[in-house]
């Protein structure tokens, strides 16, 4: 695994992009900029795992370098589901088909798609959409039409796994959290100058919303049952059941 050093020896700011630069240092990144992103990953393929509509396929939008679609197929890989990973970074699929076929137990049911999440709407047999860091980075106005378009294509009991960083209510626990984030950053050997660098690009490009308001919008768009099953500090797994 490549080691993240993107920040520390970037001069020049832009906008924050999955490029060929991010897509070759992305787990490294996502493990020591996301706390508990292991476990959290862990969570999600349990419970997609568990209840997951039988005969029915798994979508990951915003798949980056295909991790969780791996961890499932090799838990489902007895079973006939097919794996679809959509993504809009054609590096970040390059790196997701060299690992599908170095880790996955049964690469042949993974699929992976060059495409923005603005513009997909034919998904084959979907029984779970997956969400992991990938709707903070879509533009808040077309948020609503993405997951409509999700609700509609999922079956009875079909749901949505939303992993997102959050915002709080109260913005003291919002600045606390964040403090707290950037410590744990440090921890993993990121340094102030690599910590406030990234936060430059991302400030206009990742746009988080509060629990209640991710929860409304799935609520809004049809889902009847909308609960979050795990939480920590400024990000969170939310469950929507159709």
């Amino acid at each position: 695994m490549n080691i993240d050093t993107l920040y520390f020896f970037k001069k020049k700011a832009e906008d924050f992009s999955f490029n060929e630069s991010v897509s070759l240092v992305f787990d490294d990144m996502v493990n020591r900029s996301v706390p508990l992103y292991e476990e959290f990953q862990k969570l999600i393929v349990q419970y997609i795992v568990k209840y997951l509509v039988k005969d029915t396929n798994i979508y990951d939008l915003g798949c980056a370098t295909g991790t969780t679609l791996i961890l499932l197929n090799n838990q489902l890989n007895k079973t006939n589901t097919e794996f679809y990973g959509i993504d809009n970074s054609e590096s970040m699929l390059n790196k997701a088909e060299e690992k599908v076929g170095r880790l996955a137990k049964k690469p042949e049911a993974i699929q992976f798609i060059l495409e923005d999440l603005t513009t997909a709407n034919t998904f084959l047999n979907p029984g779970c959409f997956i969400l992991n860091l990938t709707l903070q980075f879509i533009r808040p106005v077309e948020r609503e039409h993405i997951l409509r378009n999700l609700y509609n294509s999922l079956p009875h009991n079909g749901f949505v796994v939303l992993y997102e960083k959050l915002l709080e209510e109260d913005s003291e626990f919002t600045r606390n959290f964040i403090d707290l984030y950037y410590d744990y950053k440090r921890e993993k050997n990121y340094s102030d100058l690599e910590i406030s660098k990234k936060r430059e690009e991302l400030e206009n490009v990742l746009i988080p919303f509060t629990e209640t308001e991710n929860k409304n919008l799935l609520k809004k768009v049809g889902f009847s049952k909308v609960s979050t099953i795990s939480k920590y500090l400024n990000f969170g797994v939310i469950i929507a059941v159709k």
